[in-house]
């Protein structure tokens, strides 16, 4: 089983996936299909499904193409490549999702758009569309097939208590152990 963290810049991602690396050691972080300022790494789709059909599962992702690729061309009006467009990709996805404990990262929205500031150092267009982006993840937060949780880093307590309910609750017992 995977974790998957998704949510907006300034949403808390990289601090989590911090923390949960600590939490479990043993897990791998997967290299990003994406770069702050360059974007989607050529020939995302082709990465995604020998990422999805041919590896272990055990990662800790700083988002995934098969939510952010939507999300981010979606609210910065950005044509969503065909292949992400096919039944084979949404099979992917419904893999993924069975495979994966997805944790979206959502912040109040004024907290986020206080730590995206002026978007220097993100892809252009994320600034000023950060209110986009962030209707965006909590859509697919809410559409999402499989295991998920919210986190806001602005409720440690809270939150914290309900990733480790997620996380035990999960079809691996393996989480139980290192949480």
């Amino acid at each position: 089983m995977s974790i998957i963290i998704e949510g907006p810049d300034g949403a808390g991602k990289t601090t989590l996936l911090s923390d949960l690396a600590g939490h479990f050691p043993g897990m791998e972080q997967h290299p990003r299909f994406c770069t702050s300022r360059g974007g989607p790494l050529e020939n995302l789709a082709e990465l995604v499904f020998r990422d999805v059909v041919a590896r272990p599962t055990h990662f800790l992702y700083d988002r995934h193409p098969i939510i952010s690729e939507y999300v981010y061309r979606t609210a910065l009006g950005q044509q969503i490549p065909p292949a992400f467009l096919g039944a084979p990709m949404g099979r992917l996805r419904n893999r993924l999702a069975h495979h994966s404990l997805t944790i979206f990262c959502l912040p109040p929205l004024a907290t986020v758009m206080s730590n995206v500031g002026d978007g220097e150092d993100d892809m252009p267009g994320v600034g000023e569309n950060i209110h986009r982006i962030y209707q965006q993840y909590q859509m697919q937060h809410l559409m999402w097939p499989g295991k998920s949780v919210t986190f806001d880093y602005t409720q440690q307590e809270a939150s914290w208590e309900a990733l480790r309910y997620a996380l035990s609750d999960s079809r691996d017992k393996l989480w139980k152990e290192h949480l």
